[in-house]
């Protein structure tokens, strides 16, 4: 969409950006068994398919600190190490981040493409169970539906997530919407 067309569709009270995470969808579960699921490639006592429970309530306690999804992967491994930890400043996270990204050995760019893969690998080898992870909030789908039915182009979804899983997301829910409304 260009610039003209956003001023112009604000102009004309009918531009509606959305977030997806955490406003649109419950994915918190998916956002940790993903980071869990490419934690496993990185290290070696991490052997189970999912994380602990006791990890993943410290996973969704933690959630909001959460910037960009790889760094689910660096959270869970924190919320996994400390389960009772309380939740920390912005600083006191950004440290956590950094240290734990140290000691994987491994680049942050290598760290967003080894948790971009580890989710396609899960949503090509198990579509449902990838799916059953995650949720519309309830009343979402028949709002959008609705909302979409208008002949009009105002709502996008503006997203740090990754535009191919909210396409599968939006078709598991039989929600069409155009690519270029889509940001991810």
């Amino acid at each position: 969409m260009s610039y003209g067309m956003i001023v112009k569709n604000i102009h004309s009270n009918r531009l509606l950006c959305l977030d997806f995470d955490g406003v649109l969808c419950d994915s918190v579960m998916e956002t940790g068994v993903s980071g869990w699921k490419t934690g496993c490639k990185i290290w070696p006592d991490w052997t189970t398919p999912e994380p602990p429970d006791d990890a993943l309530q410290a996973f969704r306690r933690l959630r909001p600190l959460l910037h960009t999804g790889f760094e689910a992967v660096l959270l869970m491994r924190i919320a996994f190490e400390h389960p009772d930890m309380p939740v920390p400043s912005e600083t006191e996270i950004q440290r956590l981040y950094d240290q734990t990204l140290n000691s994987t050995g491994i680049s942050k760019q290598e760290l967003i493409d080894v948790f971009g893969k580890t989710r396609d690998e899960w949503i090509t080898n198990d579509p449902d169970d990838w799916l059953s992870k995650q949720r519309l909030y309830p009343g979402i789908s028949a709002a959008l539906k609705t909302t979409l039915a208008c002949p009009t182009d105002c709502v996008h979804i503006v997203t740090t997530k990754q535009e191919r899983f909210v396409k599968e997301l939006l078709k598991a829910e039989d929600i069409t919407l155009a690519n270029n409304r889509i940001h991810g």
